[in-house]
């Protein structure tokens, strides 16, 4: 009896302690034919050349990524960062002020990603990724550190499941107070949960049709 009560006891500290991974985030657009307007994107959006985009999240603390694919399936690390896990929250903001789109056309795909434990394996993955003079070596690497991303979630769950919006957007986590419901380039907009140990966001601009606005 006394056998089950301790494993009970520690398969409750276990459950008590695991981290959370989770984070808010916005993933914010900025068209070029209204520039005053800011867009949450929280799946997919119709982007075009020229327009901006900024990146903002808040976590309690983990392993933060950024990854971006581009149309030509070029992968590049954005954002790699370990956060401690402390009372108060840690901001991310990418770019500092605001990044532009380029005018090439097709899907560009983003991921961000916080996890309790360091990805070592994608990491390295994408090292190697850099140095890689032969298109031959950078498509297998592209390979694994696909395969690496695919294997955050399982891929029969939609992603939007790990996703929600936040009930009123924040600021660095205070709410917003008053009317003005308009957004600025430090809002958070949605939440992205934790899955084992690790959240994973998904976000991709359709740029298939784009065009640089006038």
């Amino acid at each position: 009896m006394k056998k089950i009560i301790l494993f009970f006891l520690f398969a409750v500290i276990v459950s008590e302690s695991k981290t959370d991974t989770s984070f808010e985030y916005g993933f914010l657009i900025k068209h070029t034919s209204d520039p005053d307007l800011i867009l949450s994107v929280q799946d997919t959006l119709l982007a075009y050349g020229s327009d901006q985009l900024r990146i903002n999240a808040s976590t309690s603390g983990g392993h933060f990524y950024i990854i971006y694919i581009d149309s030509s399936n070029e992968y590049y690390m954005l954002y790699s960062k370990n956060f401690p896990y402390a009372k108060n929250r840690n901001s991310i903001n990418w770019p500092e002020s605001w990044a532009t789109l380029d005018n090439s056309k097709g899907w560009e795909t983003f991921y961000i990603i916080n996890s309790e434990k360091p990805q070592e394996e994608l990491s390295r993955y994408f090292n190697y990724y850099e140095k890689a003079s032969k298109d031959k070596v950078k498509q297998r690497l592209v390979g694994s550190i696909q395969d690496i991303l695919d294997g955050f979630y399982p891929k029969s769950r939609d992603l939007a499941s790990f996703s929600s919006t936040l009930e009123k957007p924040i600021v660095g986590g205070v709410s917003l107070r008053g009317d003005d419901d308009l957004l600025t380039q430090f809002h958070l907009t949605h939440n992205c949960k934790s899955n084992d140990g690790v959240a994973v966001k998904r976000i991709v601009l359709d740029k298939t049709n784009s065009i640089k606005n006038k």
